[in-house]
C-alpha cells in the first residue's frame, strides 16, 4: 500500500540517459588531435549500443561490423585472431588506422593494427600499461600470475613496477586499490582503468587506444617495441575432486624438480628464473590443470613443457 502525497508534495518523474552521460564523461577524459578511420566489431553484443557512437563523438570515421544488439552472435565472442579475421580484412581493405572488437558483454577488447594484424593480448597489455605510465606518471601496474615477462621489461624503463595477483578482474581491481596503481589488466583483453572506474570496460578501453595512437603513432610500429618471448600452454585432464590434493603434490614436486629464483603461490604456483617461468594452476571452471610457461627460446620452452606435463600427469595419476 502506497502513501498518497499531499497536493504540495508531489514529486517529479525523470528519465536518465546513461548513454549520453557515459559519452559526455568519456569525452572529458580522452583527447584526440584529429579523427581516425576505425573499424569496430561488436559481435552483435552489448557494445553495439555504445562503442561505435563513442568513437564517432570523438571525431573518428567509424565503420561498424556486427553492431546490432540482437543476441544473434555471428562469430566466436572471444575477440582473438581467429574470430576477428573479418575485422582484419576490413581494416586492410579500407585502409583503416585500427580495428576494435569486443566480446559479448564488452568488458574485453581485441585489437587489429593498421596493417590488419591482430595484436596479441600480451603486447596490447604492455603498450597500454606503458601509455598509462606516460599519461599519469610512474607507479604500479597490476596484472595476474599468468602474465609474461614482456610487461615487466616494457614498463620498467618507464617507471613502472609490476605487481601480480590472482587471476580474475576482481583480484585486479582489489590490487589496484591496495597498491594505488596506475593501471591493471589481464593478458586476456580485460583492462581496468582506475581513473575511469574499477570494472573492466572494453568500450572506454577502445577510446583510450585511439588516444595512445594519436599521441605515440601507428599501432603496428608501437607493437615492435614490445619484447616477444615463446609462450606455451597445456591442459591436463583432472577431476575436480582431485584438484586440491593434486596441487599439494604438484607444489612439492615442482619445488624439488626445477631450479628457480622466485616463487609466486597466490594462485596455483608460479616459479621463475631470469629466462623462463612456469605456472601450474587448476582451472576454476573446467576439470583440468593448466600449465602456462614462457621462455626466451623455443627449445627451452619445449623442454620445460615436456617436463611440466610429465610431472602433472604423474601426480594426477597417483592421487
Amino acid at each position: 500500500k502506497f502513501q498518497q502525497a499531499s497536493w504540495d508534495n508531489i514529486g517529479e518523474l525523470t528519465r536518465a540517459d546513461p548513454k549520453k552521460e557515459y559519452i559526455k564523461k568519456a569525452l572529458e577524459m580522452i583527447e584526440l588531435s584529429k579523427g581516425y578511420k576505425i573499424v569496430v566489431d561488436c559481435g552483435n553484443g552489448a557494445g553495439s549500443i555504445l562503442s561505435p557512437y563513442l568513437q564517432r563523438e570523438l571525431g573518428n570515421k567509424v565503420i561498424s561490423l556486427n553492431s546490432h544488439p540482437s543476441g544473434f552472435f555471428v562469430r566466436e565472442l572471444e575477440p582473438n585472431a581467429k574470430s576477428l579475421s573479418a575485422l582484419s580484412k576490413a581494416v586492410r581493405s579500407l585502409g583503416a588506422d585500427v580495428g576494435i572488437a569486443h566480446d559479448g558483454d564488452a568488458d574485453r577488447i581485441g585489437v587489429v593494427d593498421d596493417q590488419g594484424n591482430f595484436v596479441e593480448y600480451e603486447v596490447m597489455l604492455s603498450l597500454i600499461s606503458g601509455y598509462m605510465l606516460r599519461k599519469f606518471g610512474k607507479g604500479k601496474i597490476i596484472t595476474t600470475v599468468d602474465a609474461g615477462f614482456a610487461l615487466d621489461d616494457y614498463v620498467k624503463p618507464l617507471g613502472g613496477e609490476v605487481v601480480r595477483v590472482k587471476v580474475g578482474d576482481v583480484a585486479v581491481a582489489e590490487g589496484i586499490m591496495r597498491e594505488n596503481a596506475v593501471f591493471g589488466g589481464e593478458p586476456s583483453g580485460t583492462w581496468i582503468i582506475p581513473q575511469w572506474n574499477l570494472t573492466p570496460d572494453g568500450i572506454f578501453a577502445g577510446a583510450l587506444i585511439l588516444e595512445m595512437i594519436d599521441k605515440l603513432g601507428p599501432l603496428s610500429e608501437l607493437a615492435k617495441e614490445v619484447p616477444r618471448y615463446v609462450t606455451l600452454r597445456a591442459k591436463i585432464p583432472c577431476p575436480n575432486e582431485k584438484k586440491a590434493k593434486a596441487m599439494e603434490f604438484i607444489k612439492r614436486e615442482v619445488l624439488e624438480s626445477f631450479e628457480y629464483k622466485r616463487i609466486i603461490d597466490i594462485d596455483g604456483i608460479r616459479i621463475e628464473n631470469d629466462e623462463w617461468w612456469i605456472l601450474f594452476r587448476p582451472s576454476g571452471t573446467e576439470p583440468i590443470m593448466r600449465i602456462t610457461l614462457e621462455a626466451h627460446t623455443k627449445e627451452k620452452a619445449e623442454e620445460l613443457m615436456k617436463r611440466a606435463e610429465k610431472l602433472v600427469k604423474n601426480v594426477i595419476k597417483s592421487v
